[in-house]
């Protein structure tokens, strides 16, 4: 199971072209306004206690994410929320993914930050795709297009996402021959993700604990607490 502390989270609610009345937010593309609500909500209620219990003086990297840009989203609003949340906290520094790029040298910048306040713990948001957490070639192909297996999937449940889950891990990635993407594989490839993720941000500081956050999909999200 991943580590204490470290965080696997579905996006939020995505925006879909073909669903009437469906109208994508402008600041957080991918999402719906309503999936951007729901995230904020998800900062405030969950996340926000996940740090409040941090160890002293504890990083918390919210930096890995698929390449679907509702999960950047997703995990650029955690960090937004999180810096109004903690805007006159004394124990807590929040920088959001658009102040570290506005940084020249975002490293050095966040490093000298971190030396200058000892005591404080920090919430970094700076969401990048990492490519153990890609969902081409296990359920999209090259061109964005469902693979075989998804397709199989989908129609053996009747488009349930939930009860996909469940099918998904009992057919181990195969149904009538058409082979899929395995579920302990998957889940593997996202822990090896989070590992790497969390020995770069250990890489650049010298002795803070160091907890990592992401943003994934439904099935490997459901299917991570059993690893």
């Amino acid at each position: 199971m991943f580590e204490t502390f470290n965080f696997l989270t579905r996006h939020s609610k995505k925006f879909k072209k073909d669903v009437k009345d469906s109208k994508e937010s402008v600041e957080y593309p991918g999402l719906t306004q309503e999936g951007v609500e729901l995230a904020r909500q998800k900062a405030v209620n969950e996340i926000r206690s996940l740090v409040d219990e941090l160890p002293e003086r504890s990083i918390l990297a919210i930096i890995g994410v698929s390449e679907a840009v509702r999960a950047k989203s997703t995990a650029e609003i955690y960090g937004d929320k999180l810096k109004k949340v903690y805007q006159d906290d004394q124990d807590v520094v929040v920088r959001t993914k658009k102040e570290i790029s506005e940084q020249e040298k975002a490293i050095d910048g966040l490093k000298m930050e971190m030396k200058q306040n000892p005591d404080k713990k920090f919430v970094l948001d700076f969401p990048l795709f990492i490519k153990e957490f890609s969902l081409i070639n296990r359920w999209l192909d090259k061109d964005g297009k469902p693979v075989p297996y998804e397709q199989k999937l989908m129609e053996a449940v009747n488009n349930d996402p939930d009860q996909a889950v469940i099918k998904w891990v009992e057919t181990d990635g195969e149904i009538d021959g058409v082979k899929g993407a395995k579920p302990l594989e998957v889940a593997q490839a996202y822990k090896k993700g989070f590992e790497r993720l969390k020995n770069f941000v250990e890489g650049q500081t010298s002795d803070r604990p160091v907890f990592i956050g992401g943003v994934g999909h439904s099935w490997i999200w459901t299917f991570s607490s059993l690893i």
